[in-house]
């Protein structure tokens, strides 16, 4: 029995030894197969959110988990690595990707060929958000409130239905229901979400507040009068009715860039928007302010509101703050005239009689005045009074010498300037001799006769007043010293007995001017 067991054994190792050799020879032989037309899908939430994929060796080849792997566009290397490559996926949407993997780490050796396309098969999400708005503002944009997200970038909105509910629009006011899907760049075609949009109705009423332009802003912008909104561009902190704000910004620069061009003189802030069951409108009366309407442009408006609510069907004439359904809007000139003149020079046109010296009625110089808008008129004052019509200084007149006059121009709406100048009143005005044409001389006892100056003047006068008179010979037959140069006598000899002799008169006045005869 143990010979039979023995023998029984020995056979058995002999059938096993060939087995293991043949098993170890395919082992050393050993091929690998990868699969072609794997499908691989974008994960719904990629991790870094770039819309990649992980490709590793075994999702080609099964039996090489862990093996260098690399992914071709064409013969273009797009990925290679190991365990597993990161492949960009939105470049390769319906492209057919070519895989080589290798057996081993490494890119040696054996290796096998296969191919992938990569897919996003996941649906992006679509998010809603409600909105409140009221009917004074505009109705929200398409899409407004509303966020797609997506695997992939490229997920857009597309509205699928809407519908518009205002049958409580003058209590809880309207709802605007909307929905909304989001599309990727593939097709999938995210669940439905719904948007409700409530509006939500103004009750209250702001009437505008009373205005003022200048006649500058009108004549440039005649829009700034209309019953149209305040422009946004206008900075509100300078209109009104305050003549100082509206001299202040006559320019517009600081009413805001672009405001006079695109503003009217505003409207109530009550809502007009569709959904807010109001009716406004308004009627003006124009009336003349100051001036010459027909020329000038400066003139108000009383213009009258009429709001009616319809869902109460009456009309509002007193706005939230008490104040009433009217609105004055003035276009006026707050700007006073420029004017112009000078100092002057004027004659003592007006003789003195004791005991009044002379002085000068003469007529001032006209001053030169403009004015923005308005017409003018100008006065003048005087030490003695305002100037007549004429112009002229007003009697008893200004007398020799320096004084004060005010010119004053008022425009048509009362704004004033005013120029101080110096008037000067001098005596330019030459006496008026007169000479006794015959004077007979007796000589004296020596020979010789001395005949004062006065003696050859036969009413000489003067408007202000003689200072003194000469006189000379013309020529001198007595060869006596000085009698041919002006003084206050002359002198007569023997020589000159039974001839005419020639003399001359001269009379000044008190301020130095001469006249002969």
């Amino acid at each position: 029995m143990e010979k039979t067991n023995f023998t029984f054994v020995k056979a058995f190792r002999c059938l096993f030894l060939p087995l293991m050799v043949f098993m170890s020879f395919n082992t050393i032989n050993a091929q690998i197969s990868c699969n072609d037309n794997v499908q691989i899908s974008v994960p719904a939430a990629p991790a870094d959110g770039t819309c990649t994929v992980s490709v590793s060796a075994d999702m080609v080849s099964e039996e090489n988990a862990g093996d260098y792997v690399q992914i071709f566009n064409g013969p273009m290397i797009v990925a290679e690595g190991a365990p597993a490559v990161i492949v960009g996926s939105s470049s390769f949407f319906g492209t057919n990707l070519t895989v080589r993997v290798y057996e081993g780490a490494t890119a040696t050796g054996n290796y096998c060929w296969g191919s992938i396309s990569i897919e996003d098969k996941a649906a992006p999400e679509v998010v809603c958000s409600p909105i409140d708005v009221d009917c004074t503002e505009a109705v929200p944009a398409i899409g407004e409130g509303v966020v797609a997200s997506d695997n992939c970038a490229g997920a857009e909105i597309a509205l699928v239905d809407q519908s518009t509910n205002d049958d409580d629009n003058c209590t809880t006011g309207t709802v605007i229901t909307r929905q909304y899907i989001a599309v990727d760049a593939v097709g999938n075609v995210s669940a439905p979400c719904t948007q409700t949009i409530t509006i939500t109705r103004v009750t209250t009423v702001d009437f505008p507040e009373d205005i003022a332009w200048s006649c500058n802003q009108y004549a440039e912008y005649n829009n700034i009068t209309a019953a149209t909104a305040i422009a946004s561009q206008c900075n509100a902190a300078v209109l009104g009715d305050d003549s100082d704000a509206i001299a202040g910004a006559l320019d517009g620069t600081e009413m805001g860039a672009g405001c006079l061009a695109n503003t009217g003189s505003g409207i109530p802030s009550v809502g007009q928007g569709v959904y807010c069951n109001f009716a406004v409108s308004s009627s003006d009366d124009v009336l003349e302010l100051c001036g010459d309407d027909t020329t000038d442009n400066l003139f108000k408006i009383v213009r009258t509101w009429t709001v009616l609510d319809w869902c109460t069907n009456s009309l509002v004439t007193v706005g939230a703050s008490g104040e009433d359904n009217i609105q004055v809007i003035k276009v006026v000139d707050v700007t006073a005239p420029v004017i112009t003149v000078g100092n002057q020079t004027v004659s003592a046109s007006v003789a003195g009689e004791h005991p009044q010296p002379c002085n000068s009625q003469s007529v001032l110089a006209t001053a030169v005045v403009t004015d923005n808008c308005s017409t003018w008129t100008v006065e003048v004052f005087t030490p003695v009074g305002p100037v007549t019509s004429a112009g002229a200084i007003p009697a008893p007149g200004l007398a020799i010498g320096d004084h004060l006059v005010t010119y004053v121009a008022t425009d048509a709406c009362g704004n004033t300037s005013e120029e101080t100048v110096t008037i000067t009143v001098v005596d330019d005005v030459t006496p008026t001799p007169v000479c006794d044409e015959i004077t007979q001389v007796a000589i004296g006892a020596d020979g010789v006769a001395t005949v004062l100056a006065a003696t050859f003047d036969d009413g000489s006068n003067d408007n202000c007043g003689i200072d003194f008179f000469e006189v000379r010979r013309m020529t001198d037959a007595c060869s006596i010293s000085g009698n041919t140069t002006f003084g206050p006598d002359v002198k007569f000899c023997c020589a000159d007995v039974g001839t005419e002799v020639m003399v001359a008169f001269r009379v000044t006045d008190y301020f130095g001017n001469t006249n002969q005869c």
